[in-house]
């Protein structure tokens, strides 16, 4: 009897943490989306599937896409929040206020793929790894002179040597 007290007591007590397993980071998209100065754009798994050919290549109006080896196709969904302070910088400071403060909650469970301070602008991009596997990441950038702020949340899995290769790439321009 005290082991089935103890389990639902524990289920009880875990379960807020279970569900916010979800990544602060991301429920900051629920929390802005839909309010004014933000812009927000919301892609399903379903919509890069489109572009997959039965070999496995991305090609979009018949042009090949290279993806250095990237499965497209395995993106769960990608969420973008941007704002635009300059009209609100109290809106601004309060936004920027809270995504520093998940990143601080999110960041023991991600690892850092990437962090850049330049001009005032910042850029940070962490992953939530499963041995060789990411099964996301999240980039976040606020830029101090001009006021803005995105957000950007990408739902794997991805292989992390992919991924690697996609972001060296990147680096390279």
């Amino acid at each position: 009897m005290k082991t089935k007290q103890f389990i639902i007591l524990f289920v009880a007590l875990m379960l807020p943490c279970l569900v916010m397993a979800q990544s602060a980071s991301k429920s900051i998209f629920d929390k802005y989306a839909d309010k004014e100065n933000f812009d927000s754009v919301i892609i399903s798994g379903e919509l890069f599937k489109l572009f997959v050919n039965d070999d496995g290549k991305a090609t979009v109006n018949n042009m090949s896409i290279d993806t250095k080896g990237f499965d497209i196709s395995a993106v769960r969904g990608v969420r973008l929040l941007n704002l635009n302070g300059k009209e609100n910088l109290a809106l601004f400071t309060d936004f920027v206020k809270e995504i520093d403060k998940a990143f601080k909650a999110d960041k023991p469970k991600y690892t850092e793929l990437m962090q850049i301070n330049m001009n005032g602008e910042k850029l940070n991009v962490l992953a939530l790894k499963d041995k060789s596997m990411i099964n996301e990441i999240v980039v976040y950038r606020k830029n101090e002179t001009d006021k803005g702020a995105t957000l950007i949340y990408i739902e794997g899995p991805f292989k992390e040597e992919a991924v690697n290769k996609v972001i060296k790439e990147a680096m390279k321009k």
